[in-house]
């Protein structure tokens, strides 16, 4: 999905729980539904956060000028990158306290790889709704509009923290894993090396498969996965390399040892799915619960019709298939990029 910059202005009143938008007395808590922004760019388009849509949203309340915004909005665009490198479905919104001209914004968005849609809310309904007291402060929101977490920078962890929240909202990490990462003491040299070393096998493990080196490839992956057994990237690598080599039963045991520590894991869940869907014999029974389970809490994830159509064509069922393929084609071809033009020039 292409993220463009936008500029925007809140036209509808924010549905807050009280009479006028009045702000509520804490602040949302965690798992509760987010408060609705719902606005209209400058070149028409709307902007309506409200619907349970499947996309995650990662909301920084920041101010212009505000060093601290600036390199709030930096960690949240490298937290952003590797999130449109897979395609996942994710918006980033920035909202402003006070209006200022597009020129004004170019020093904090110059060097952002990734832009977010720019919100201005001079008379603060959206801080009031969220109850932000403190600038910058990122809220992460899931894909069902229920808020993840939301953290101040002035943590000097903000940018692992809200990149953690965004993995729990895409379903990479569970509740508990974050919780965990979220209390734990400071990171252990050793530990952040060991993660560091299983990155750079898995960067490496997918170069050498690319390559048609599968047998040195597969060698890295599973050394990545002893390096950091805890996480979880090498072994849902791993999982998709022998799927895409039709190792069905293989695969399936890779995403089940993520599916242990990470129940909720939407990767894993259609690593699974497709694995079951996929082995010799197929479990048809157990691919299609996994598939209904994504379904039910991201309806437009465009693998999960995919693997959905598969269980129909192996079932027999054609006319099913085909509408899953199609929906499942549709879903992919409405996250490229338009050609709509943007509502600022980045091209500098």
């Amino acid at each position: 999905m292409s993220i463009a910059l936008m500029l925007v202005w809140p036209v509808i009143a924010l549905q807050a729980g009280a009479a006028g938008g009045a702000p509520p007395a804490s602040a949302p808590d965690r798992g509760t539904m987010a408060p609705p922004i719902r606005a209209t760019s400058i070149n028409g388009r709307r902007i309506d956060t409200g619907e349970a849509d499947g996309e995650v949203l990662v909301i920084v309340f920041g101010a212009v000028g505000q060093t601290k915004t600036q390199l709030a909005c930096r960690q949240v665009a490298e937290a952003m990158e590797p999130i449109e490198a897979r395609r996942e479905r994710c918006r980033w919104l920035l909202v402003l306290s006070r209006s200022s001209a597009i020129g004004d914004l170019d020093p904090l968005l110059a060097e952002l790889p990734i832009r977010p849609v720019v919100v201005h809310d001079e008379s603060r309904e959206i801080f009031g709704a969220y109850h932000i007291l403190v600038v910058p402060t990122a809220v992460v929101i899931d894909g069902s509009r229920r808020i993840v977490h939301r953290q101040a920078a002035m943590s000097g962890r903000f940018g692992d923290i809200v990149t953690d929240a965004l993995a729990v909202a895409l379903g990479r990490m569970s509740a508990e894993q974050f919780e965990r990462r979220l209390h734990a003491p400071e990171e252990d040299p050793a530990a952040e090396a060991a993660a560091q070393r299983a990155d750079r096998l898995v960067q490496f493990a997918r170069r050498l498969a690319e390559q048609g080196q599968d047998a040195l490839a597969e060698l890295k992956f599973r050394e990545a996965i002893d390096a950091d057994p805890g996480a979880p990237e090498a072994r849902l690598a791993l999982g998709a390399f022998l799927l895409a080599r039709g190792r069905a039963d293989e695969a399936g045991a890779a995403f089940r040892a993520v599916m242990e520590d990470a129940p909720d894991s939407i990767e894993a869940q259609l690593g699974l799915a497709e694995a079951c869907a996929r082995s010799a014999p197929p479990d048809l029974q157990q691919a299609a619960r996994l598939i209904s389970a994504v379904l039910e809490n991201a309806p437009e994830q465009a693998r999960a019709h995919f693997v959905m159509g598969l269980i129909h064509e192996k079932r027999g069922e054609i006319a099913a298939a085909a509408a899953s393929y199609r929906r499942s084609a549709e879903l992919l071809l409405s996250e490229t990029p338009t050609s709509d033009p943007p509502d600022h020039d980045d091209s500098r």
